[in-house]
């Protein structure tokens, strides 16, 4: 495809996942001449990335390419050159705007946007500071544990708490027992024994010691309890055993 743009250029990323074109995108992220960031938003904000659609797509090559470009970037890329843009009232827009003839403001059905349309359209660009945005979005639309645990391991998460809550708000209990899992390893952050059971079980017995242990509230974790990870088990026997302790 002729090169029509450092803009373009760096959205046939997205194109590329799309398409589960892996010598594309490799080629895009090698391009530091012409492409100037293989993580920018297909157009609006708070549009999806290349890295958006490798998370719904379950594309976990793709993905950890994705990611190893955002944590190690490369340097020396060209920069991008945006276009400036002035905001018109409707149905007044000049002809002589950027010194030379351009096409009058349009106005369409009643609308009194007109071209200024073309000016919601961003460039910008996701970073490793969004990590969460990521994890979040992978959560909401139902991702693989391996995508969960390729942005997880690779982005070092310190918010794990945040990630287990959103998890168990998203009813999915074998991330959220993944993540527990991981928390264990690192201390328990409020959470106790049976926080994990009742995630991590499918059919197995509670080990219950204390009643106290029911209700045992996750300071550093919303005050969650295992009642509330309970509630996510397809397995309502779980949930009957504590309220019924409680």
């Amino acid at each position: 495809a002729p090169f029509i743009s450092s803009t373009v250029q760096s959205k046939l990323a997205i194109r590329a996942v799309i398409l589960n074109d892996a010598e594309l995108l490799k080629s895009l992220i090698d391009d530091i001449n012409r492409v100037y960031s293989v993580h920018i938003r297909r157009d609006f904000a708070g549009s999806p990335s290349a890295i958006h659609y490798a998370i719904k797509n379950n594309n976990i090559q793709l993905l950890e390419m994705l990611v190893a470009d955002m944590v190690e970037p490369k340097t020396n890329r060209c920069v991008n050159f945006e276009v400036p843009g002035i905001w018109q009232a409707a149905e007044k827009g000049s002809i002589g705007t950027f010194r030379f003839r351009t096409a009058e403001v349009m106005s369409d059905r009643g609308a009194l946007e007109g071209n200024n349309a073309f000016l919601k359209v961003t460039e910008q660009v996701i970073s490793h500071s969004q990590r969460m945005e990521l994890i979040e979005y992978a959560i909401r639309h139902h991702c693989s544990p391996d995508v969960y645990n390729a942005l997880y391991e690779n982005f070092s998460c310190s918010s794990a708490i945040d990630c287990v809550c959103l998890c168990i708000e998203n009813g999915r209990r074998d991330l959220a027992s993944i993540t527990m899992e991981k928390i264990k390893q690192r201390g328990r952050y409020g959470f106790n024994e049976l926080h994990y059971q009742v995630l991590k079980f499918d059919d197995d017995e509670l080990r219950v010691k204390r009643a106290s242990e029911v209700t045992k509230k996750a300071k550093d974790a919303y005050q969650m309890t295992p009642i509330h990870c309970a509630a996510i088990n397809p397995n309502a026997k779980y949930l009957k055993q504590l309220l019924t302790i409680a």
